[in-house]
């Protein structure tokens, strides 16, 4: 049997928007969601929460999480990503002898639904390699543009066709990091949910909102209490 765990990056702080997992999120905490939709996805055989925040660890095992232990300080650090905790606590716990596969969960994407949580699971363990969750952007490759240091709009892909339209191009997706899943093995390897051609799982852009400012959060509160009623 193919075992999951689950584990839920949360640190205290958040640069953009300050405290922003134990902000109230559609009347709890915002890092309460994930730990209870992960709590209740039927894929998931244990979850564990990595936190250096002591109140964010009392909601979690009050919710049913584990925390192994507290979070070293120097792993939430501003600069350190989000897989360094994960592949510390992966290695802290020796995880790699109970589980086969591991997926991440970020509490900033509250509005997932559990039955994607199921099948970004199932399709990891289904073609046993690495599964990442995008958005639709609306764009195409030809929309894309950097800007340089005159000001001047610069196409990404070279020639852009004149007035083109959204059939003109294939559709462009940005990787939302709400659940990503892989082997193991795999992830302890390479350090990393991006490698070995990765599958994709499309999410709307409801479900599939990232949170970082507050605009998104007031935005994503919004959708969640139109869901309620």
């Amino acid at each position: 049997m193919k075992k999951v765990l689950a584990i839920i990056p949360a640190k205290a702080e958040s640069i953009r928007l300050p405290g922003k997992n134990l902000l109230s999120f559609g009347g709890k905490p915002l890092v309460s969601h994930t730990i209870e939709q992960a709590l209740a996805s039927s894929e998931i055989d244990k979850v564990y929460v990595s936190t250096d925040s002591e109140e964010i660890a009392i909601i979690a095992r009050s919710l049913g999480a584990e925390v192994p232990f507290m979070r070293p300080t120097f792993l939430s650090e501003p600069d350190v990503h989000s897989i360094m905790p994960i592949l510390h606590l992966l290695e802290a716990t020796d995880a790699i002898s109970h589980f086969n596969y591991v997926m991440m969960l970020l509490p900033t994407c509250p509005l997932r639904e559990v039955t994607q949580i199921n099948e970004i699971s199932k399709l990891a363990k289904e073609s046993e390699s690495n599964v990442l969750s995008l958005v639709d952007t609306g764009k195409t490759q030809y929309h894309l543009r950097t800007i340089d240091n005159e000001g001047y709009a610069i196409n990404l892909t070279g020639s852009v066709p004149t007035n083109f339209q959204h059939g003109d191009s294939s559709k462009i997706y940005s990787l939302n990091a709400s659940c990503y899943c892989g082997p193991m093995e795999t992830l302890i390897k390479h350090k990393t949910f991006h490698t070995d051609n990765p599958i994709a799982y499309p999410m709307d852009e409801v479900t599939g909102m990232d949170i970082d400012t507050l605009d998104q959060f007031i935005i994503a509160e919004i959708h969640y209490n139109i869901r309620k009623t």
